[in-house]
């Protein structure tokens, strides 16, 4: 993939997490719940509309590890998958905080 077409891409990714972020912020502005899920050390928790979100009082982020929800890539091995998960809603924080204690292996672990 050449500069542009990865540049293009990265631009097209923006775009959808902007609107993506409008719709939160609107749905917040109605009383509505909301959940965004990006992986743990994803860039678009630094992107100023996720931050302007997070800034809402009653949004909250909560960490997960997937392995503690069952996930498995191959059908086999459980995959840890840190996820960071942005909601309004208190139950979905605290049902989506689970973190691995081991006592397992992970998928390429």
């Amino acid at each position: 993939m050449g500069f542009d077409a990865a540049f293009q891409l990265v631009e097209l990714g923006l775009e959808h997490l902007r609107l993506a972020a409008a719709i939160m912020k609107w749905q917040t502005r109605r009383g509505k719940y909301v959940i965004y899920e990006q992986p743990d050390g994803a860039r678009s928790w630094k992107e100023p509309e996720i931050e302007e979100i997070l800034a809402i009082p009653e949004v909250m982020r909560t960490t997960c590890d997937m392995c503690q929800y069952g996930m498995c890539v191959d059908g086999r091995q459980l995959n840890k998958k840190t996820t960071g998960i942005l909601t309004n809603s208190p139950e979905v924080a605290t049902q989506s905080s689970r973190r691995c204690q081991g006592g397992h292996t992970h998928m390429g672990a």
